[in-house]
């Protein structure tokens, strides 16, 4: 899981917002301003870099080891769902990739 067992949860939603900006295979500035504005540059490309790094595989796997961590109430689900749901459709254009992005990722984080 490329050292992400030390990760809080700010380092684990820049990924997961990561991962939500690339559900159409890219990243848009307006995507990354958006996630910038609650990191530095610094933090940001390190975990740009580990998200990159990581297949689709250990992407999932990387979700389903913080979710009891991070989300152990469907109200820690539904603020982090929020999240996702704003960066998805920031560019006003909520896709069917992302809509299936976002089904899948409810499904992980719901544990269904």
């Amino acid at each position: 899981m490329n050292n992400k067992s030390n990760w809080n949860y700010q380092e684990f939603k820049i990924y997961l917002l990561l991962y939500a900006c690339y559900a159409d295979f890219e990243l848009k500035e307006e995507e990354r301003q958006l996630i910038l504005t609650n990191t530095s540059n610094e933090e940001y490309n390190h975990i740009h870099k580990v998200f990159k790094n990581d297949s689709d595989f250990e992407k999932i796997e990387s979700i389903q080891s913080f979710r009891e961590r991070f989300f152990s109430t469907q109200k820690d689900v539904d603020m982090l769902l929020k999240d996702i749901s704003v960066i998805l459709n920031i560019d006003d254009d909520f896709n069917l990739l992302e809509k299936n992005f976002f089904r899948m990722l409810c499904k992980i984080l719901q544990n269904r």
